[in-house]
């Protein structure tokens, strides 16, 4: 059986993207007439892998000064 790979190369807009298909899955799973509950589940499952990508994203910082965003 294989294993999973623990390294991954992706850039930040593969990140964006991934971002964006696993919010519109959100939006979908929230519609009215899905099977609340079940849906509620898998719903709370996506929330929190966005969670745990939004907090690998580096905004700022204190080793590198220069990097801090402007906007």
């Amino acid at each position: 059986m294989g294993r999973y790979n623990d390294k991954f190369t992706l850039n930040p807009g593969d990140l964006e993207l991934i971002e964006q298909a696993l919010e519109s899955q959100v939006t979908m799973r929230l519609t009215p007439g899905a099977e609340q509950e079940a849906e509620m589940d898998i719903v709370h499952r996506i929330r929190r892998l966005l969670g745990k990508l939004h907090n690998q994203k580096i905004f700022y910082s204190h080793a590198n000064p220069g990097s801090c965003p402007l906007g």
